[in-house]
C-alpha cells in the first residue's frame, strides 16, 4: 500500500478525479499522488511538467519520500510563472500535490499564462487528433479506445483512453524497460500462463494471463501468437522497477552498445 508522504501512518486510496484519470489520495490531509503520465492526462499537457528541464535545476530536497518507490522527492515549481510548489520523484517520475493544490493545478491548466504551457497544450492537441484517426480494441474495455502514444522514452505504444491500460507490441516492452527481451526470463514464467477470454487487439487470439518475472507477483496478459503484451494502468512502472533489479551492469552495457550500433552510431578511433 502506498503511504502518504505527509501522514506516514495513512494509506493512500484510489480516487477518480476525471473521466480518465485515477489517482491516489490521502483521506487525512487531502494530498494527491499522480503516477507518471497522469498529470499530463489530467491537464491535457504533453508532459506532466511542461518546463521540467529548466525547473528541475532549481529543485531542492523536500524531506518527503515517494509513495511509489520510497526515495526522497524534490520540491520544485510547477511552472515558471506560478507559485505552485510540487514534490517530484526523479526515480519513478511521479508527482505529489499537497491538499488543495490540485485545484491550483486545474486553474493553471485553464489559464495557460505560461508560453511553455501553451506549447505543451498544442502538442497534446496534435497527438489527440492524430490518435482519433485510428484505434485498436482494448481487451479490458471492449471498445476502440487504444490509441497510439509516444512515451517519454521514445517508444510508441497503444494507450487506452478509458482504463489507461497499455498495449505493447512485441519488442516494445523491452525498449520501454531497457531490457534485452520483453520478459526478464520467459522460460521461467511460461508455465504460469493461463488462457483467458481477453482478445489480442492485434491478431485476435485469446490472451494468456501469466507472471512477468519469477521473483515478482506482477501478472500481465500476453499473446503467445504475436508476442504483444497488455499492461493494466500503472504496471509499466512496476516493470521498470523489475528491469532495474534484474539486468546486470555488464549485460546492460552490451545491450546499449548493440542498440547504438543498430541505430547507426559508429566507433571513432
Amino acid at each position: 500500500m502506498k503511504k502518504c508522504p505527509n501522514c506516514s501512518d495513512c494509506d493512500l486510496v484510489a480516487q477518480k478525479i476525471s473521466a480518465n484519470v485515477e489517482v491516489d489520495a490521502c483521506p487525512k490531509c487531502g494530498g494527491v499522488w499522480f503516477e507518471k503520465g497522469e498529470v499530463g492526462d489530467f491537464t491535457n499537457f504533453a508532459k506532466d511538467i511542461p518546463d521540467i528541464a529548466r525547473l528541475a535545476k532549481e529543485a531542492k530536497l523536500s524531506g518527503k519520500n515517494c509513495p511509489e518507490c520510497g526515495l526522497g522527492m524534490k520540491e520544485m515549481k510547477y511552472t515558471g510563472s506560478s507559485e505552485l510548489m510540487i514534490d517530484y520523484c526523479e526515480s519513478c517520475n511521479g508527482v505529489w500535490f499537497d491538499g488543495g493544490e490540485v485545484g491550483e493545478l486545474k486553474a493553471i491548466s485553464e489559464k495557460l499564462e505560461d508560453v511553455k504551457l501553451r506549447i505543451s497544450r498544442e502538442v497534446w492537441n496534435l497527438r489527440f487528433n492524430l490518435h482519433k484517426r485510428s484505434a485498436l480494441t482494448c481487451p479490458k474495455c471492449l471498445a476502440k479506445t487504444l490509441h497510439t502514444f509516444n512515451t517519454s522514452e521514445g517508444v510508441t505504444v497503444d494507450l487506452c483512453d478509458k482504463c489507461r491500460g497499455m498495449w505493447m507490441d512485441k519488442g516494445e516492452t523491452a525498449r520501454a524497460a531497457e531490457l534485452e527481451t520483453d520478459f526478464p526470463d520467459y522460460r521461467a514464467v511460461a508455465g504460469s500462463a493461463v488462457l483467458t477470454n481477453f482478445i489480442c487487439p492485434c491478431c485476435g487470439s485469446r490472451l494468456h494471463n501469466m507472471k512477468y518475472a519469477p521473483q515478482s507477483d506482477l501478472k500481465i496478459e500476453y499473446c503467445q501468437k504475436c508476442g504483444g503484451m497488455f499492461l493494466d494502468a500503472g504496471e509499466i512502472s512496476k516493470i521498470e522497477t523489475i528491469s532495474a533489479n534484474s539486468e546486470g551492469a555488464g549485460k546492460k552495457l552490451v545491450r546499449c552498445l548493440k542498440q547504438m550500433h543498430d541505430e547507426g552510431y559508429v566507433k571513432l578511433n
